[in-house]
C-alpha cells in the first residue's frame, strides 16, 4: 500500500479539525489553555504539552498542572 500524499494529509487533518469545531471542540494551539499567555516557539523552549482534556498547548509556567503529552512545533 501507498501513504497519501502530503496534500492529502492536510485536507483530511484540515477537515478533520473542522469537524471537531462543528462539535464544540476548538483547540487553542498558541494561547496555554489554563492561564492564556501566549505560547511561542524558540530554539530555548521544550516542546509544548498537549492537553486534550482542557482543549489545547500549556506555557512553560502550567506544565504539569493538567495531564498533557508532548507535541512538536512542527505539528502545531
Amino acid at each position: 500500500s501507498t501513504w497519501p500524499s502530503a496534500s492529502t494529509l492536510t485536507i483530511l487533518v484540515s477537515a478533520q479539525l473542522k469537524a471537531l469545531a462543528y462539535a464544540g471542540f476548538r483547540p487553542s494551539f498558541y494561547k496555554c489553555v489554563a492561564c492564556g499567555a501566549d505560547v511561542q516557539a524558540s530554539p530555548e523552549t521544550k516542546d509544548p504539552l498537549f492537553s486534550v482534556s482542557e482543549g489545547g498547548v500549556l506555557c512553560e509556567s502550567c506544565r504539569g498542572q493538567v495531564d498533557a503529552k508532548p507535541i512538536a512545533w512542527t505539528t502545531l
